[in-house]
């Protein structure tokens, strides 16, 4: 007997307590979580509506006090607003769990916000919110469990997270107002009724192979198959027409047949004020990282996903031509060389429907530095609505990517960190863009400052009286220049070369900025070991050719060059299109600070104004290192001021160029071009000109 009592009595003791809480502030109820600084909002009593008073909008604090101590909210309780009569809910970014029936029958509910971090959305978590029009998922979200969205009439409006894995019972049932829905590519659960409701119109998943998830028979009950379109992933459709459950649609179409959103979000503008909002995307996204991402105006947050079917559609606020385009690397580039994105298109679309190819990128060398911008120029003329830029290949099975952006930006840069030059190695200067925290990266050339000892500096290892013309790159400061990459197809196969590539007048516009040194991933001596380039990116095989500008004002008869370099293989040099240097099945060894070799270049080669040094590597088989530099003595280095043509002199030939250059008959070359060295090139630049000629200071 008194067992019983003993039992009734517990009984007794937790239904009185089921409506207590630590305490309270303002019009909420607290628990204070155990051991911690941290609480939970939970209900004022155990009955419906969980509070007798509460109504309105709703702001729940981050930060709460009592009994002198302040506490950090961080989630909601068990049925917490459970059939009160609020109208809207502002949770605060602390708040990373939502107990199960938090919002359910909260009839009055019109909106509430989902703090990113916030990993599950729980069972019956805002069931029979009769009023609730729209929810954003924030990728942070990886389960919706049962019965979370069931019977919500109003909802017209889900931003699915990118990353939920798990579908539960009756998740999205009788939302009869959703006419569109999406299934992320890493869904692999989908339970009964899930996605039941005969007012879907269409379905969006980017799930690549459907035999591999488990989904309820009964998932899609009351949806009409006949009507309700399917939108599968590119190439998927036989797959999704012979999988179970998915084989009910009778209306199965890839992503080429989605439509644009009627009243999109424009979160990204460019210099002329067209705005670029994000449509569809997706397809193998992985982790935190979405295809949103690619067009939020947000370098910080990056796409990241598989490179074979990586994709973004965006839509323009107007018709707009391309005159260029911006990649922005993600934010971790450096870290993640094996994520860098080689290969891709960009598309255009006026109907949403028929796509035109704007440009196409191959085998293209991203730079493994953070958040840099990529300009690609393009100068379309045709102007299109819709943008769909779609990753067809990377340096592994993964990429990233952060920004996507449709023509010139508007950036306020602003000065970050700083390496210092030196005698014998440029610095760099580093600028974010406080709006969207992108980086600008400017290399600072060389001071002229040595540390003679013997008669040979200490730090540059130049002898007295020697100029630098091409930079060693060192102490992690990646040179940039144009270079082109060709494959070939055995030993036997040598591509053919462009014709005057290593001349002066070669047009190099279209090459691609090749970061220098290229270093092996493997390598862990010397200060390269963090920049992973080599000349084996691609595969077996690879040529590159590299072309360098230099100038010497001034050059004596006893002027001496001098070539150094680290390579594997074969290599080639040329000075103005003439054969100045080649080895063959020569390697420097693989300790970058002993593998400078030296070579002399007799002076015959160069001239006065710009000469241009090319060089031709070929890649025989393995992994290789590149850099170099050239060294000369008897030489002063810079451009003679009005020597456009860079022929050494300075006379009426120039102007011709410079106006050739001006009306875009030759290839600008602004350093030369820029006469009066205000930072652009014009007819003012003609006017200087014409007074250097005649003497007119």
């Amino acid at each position: 007997m008194k067992k019983i009592i003993s039992i009734a009595a517990m009984l007794l003791l937790v239904t009185a307590s089921a409506g207590a809480y630590s305490f309270k502030s303002g019009n909420l109820c607290y628990n204070i979580v155990s051991g911690t600084n941290t609480v939970r909002v939970t209900y004022e009593k155990w009955s419906t509506p969980s509070y007798n008073n509460l109504s309105g909008a709703i702001t729940v604090p981050q930060t709460v006090s009592s009994g002198g101590k302040t506490y950090t909210v961080v989630g909601l309780e068990t049925n917490t607003f459970k059939g009160c009569p609020i109208t809207s809910v502002s949770l605060p970014s602390t708040v990373k769990t939502i107990g199960s029936g938090a919002f359910a029958e909260c009839t009055e509910l019109t909106s509430a916000n989902i703090p990113d971090g916030v990993t599950v959305i729980t069972e019956y978590c805002f069931s029979s919110c009769k009023k609730l029009k729209s929810i954003v998922i924030p990728n942070s979200v990886t389960k919706i469990e049962d019965i979370a969205f069931r019977n919500c009439d109003a909802l017209e409006s889900v931003t699915m997270s990118d990353n939920v894995t798990s579908f539960g019972m009756d998740a999205f049932l009788n939302c009869n107002s959703l006419r569109s829905i999406r299934i992320p590519a890493v869904t692999t659960n989908i339970g009964q009724t899930a996605f039941s409701s005969p007012s879907f119109e269409e379905i969006i998943t980017e799930i690549q192979d459907p035999s591999k998830v488990t989904i309820n028979y009964w998932a899609f009950m009351t949806t009409n198959k006949q009507t309700c379109r399917l939108v599968v992933p590119q190439g998927t459709v036989e797959a999704y027409r012979n999988a179970n459950v998915w084989n009910q649609f009778e209306n199965i179409t890839d992503h080429a047949g989605l439509e644009p959103h009627p009243n999109p979000t424009f979160t990204r503008y460019d210099a002329d004020g067209v705005g670029y909002a994000f449509e569809y995307g997706g397809n193998g996204v992985y982790d935190n990282d979405g295809a949103r991402a690619l067009c939020d105006g947000n370098a910080e947050t990056k796409f990241y996903g598989g490179s074979q079917s990586c994709w973004v559609i965006m839509q323009a606020s107007k018709d707009v031509a391309v005159k260029q385009y911006t990649l922005v690397t993600a934010d971790d580039s450096r870290q993640n060389y094996d994520r860098a994105l080689r290969s891709w298109t960009l598309q255009g679309s006026n109907d949403f429907e028929n796509w035109t190819l704007i440009d196409e990128r191959k085998d293209y060398p991203m730079p493994f530095v953070d958040r840099a911008e990529v300009v690609i120029p393009v100068n379309d003329t045709n102007k299109y609505r819709y943008f769909k830029f779609t990753c067809t290949a990377g340096s592994a099975d993964k990429v990233q990517l952060s920004e996507v952006w449709i023509n010139k930006q508007n950036h306020d840069w602003r000065a970050g960190s700083k390496v210092d030059p030196g005698c014998g190695k440029e610095g760099m200067q580093i600028y974010q863009c406080p709006d969207c925290h992108a980086y600008k990266y400017e290399l600072i050339e060389p001071t002229g400052y040595h540390n003679y000892v013997s008669g040979t500096c200490s730090v540059c290892r130049l002898e007295f009286g020697e100029e630098r013309l091409i930079y060693r790159s060192q102490d992690d400061i990646v040179h940039y220049v144009k270079a082109l990459h060709q494959y070939r197809g055995d030993d036997n196969a040598w591509p053919t070369l462009p014709e005057g590539w290593s001349t002066a007048n070669f047009n190099d516009q279209e090459w691609i900025d090749l970061p220098l040194p290229m270093a092996n991933p493997n390598n862990t001596g010397g200060p390269f070991e963090q920049l992973h380039y080599n000349s084996n990116w691609y595969d077996e095989y690879n040529c590159y050719l590299m072309r360098f500008p230099i100038y010497i004002s001034k050059m004596t008869s006893g002027a001496e060059f001098h070539f150094r370099t680290v390579h594997d293989d074969n290599i080639a040099v040329f000075v103005n299109g003439e054969l100045a240097l080649s080895v063959e099945n020569w390697s420097s060894g693989t300790s970058w600070d002993a593998a400078y070799e030296g070579f002399d270049i007799p002076a015959s080669y160069f001239k006065t104004g710009k000469n241009i040094v090319g060089v031709y590597q070929q890649q025989n088989w393995g992994g290789s290192y590149f850099d170099c530099e050239l060294t000369a003595s008897g030489v002063s280095v810079g451009k003679v001021q009005g020597d456009v043509n860079g022929d050494g002199t300075v006379n009426v030939s120039d102007v011709t160029a410079l106006v050739n250059m001006i009306l875009g008959v030759i290839p600008k070359d602004e350093t030369l071009a820029d006469v009066n060295s205000d930072g652009s090139v014009n007819v003012s630049d003609v006017t200087a000109l014409v007074n250097i000629i005649l003497g007119v200071h």
